[in-house]
């Protein structure tokens, strides 16, 4: 039986931002798709100004961004939960680099966790390093 550990002040920040950057991705979709709905039929690329072609018209080129920068940004959500979730796995420096890599992808708020984790991380490192020295020391 596995017992689970209370999360750090940082694992609570990261996942208070999860939550914004999740709520930023599903109402930027809600206002894409009340925005695609309102204006879908008159596109000013589209045939109606200036004799545009049949695929500007459609604004498929539109969706398409739209639904690439939706898979990157529901990628960049799983890769960020991953990261909060096992920030503190062994003090390894891996998982907040990677949330600082995240950051710098496209979540911008992903940096905190990510950099208060190497600390947080680093001073954990230091003080086990610390015990082991104060035990070497009575021995």
């Amino acid at each position: 039986m596995s017992t689970k550990h209370p999360q750090s002040p940082v694992q609570i920040v990261g996942w208070v931002i999860w939550g914004l950057e999740t709520l930023v991705i599903i109402g930027s979709v809600g206002v894409t798709s009340m925005t695609g709905s309102l204006f879908g039929h008159y596109s000013m690329m589209g045939s109606g100004m200036m004799g545009g072609s049949n695929m500007m018209s459609s604004g498929r080129w539109l969706i398409g961004l739209g639904s690439i920068w939706l898979i990157w940004r529901v990628g960049l959500q799983i890769l960020a939960l991953f990261g909060i979730w096992h920030l503190h796995d062994h003090n390894a420096d891996t998982w907040p680099i990677i949330l600082i890599v995240t950051g710098v992808l496209g979540g911008w708020l992903y940096l905190i966790p990510g950099i208060w984790g190497l600390i947080y991380n680093g001073q954990q490192r230091n003080q086990g390093n610390r015990n082991v020295q104060d035990r070497r020391k009575v021995n």
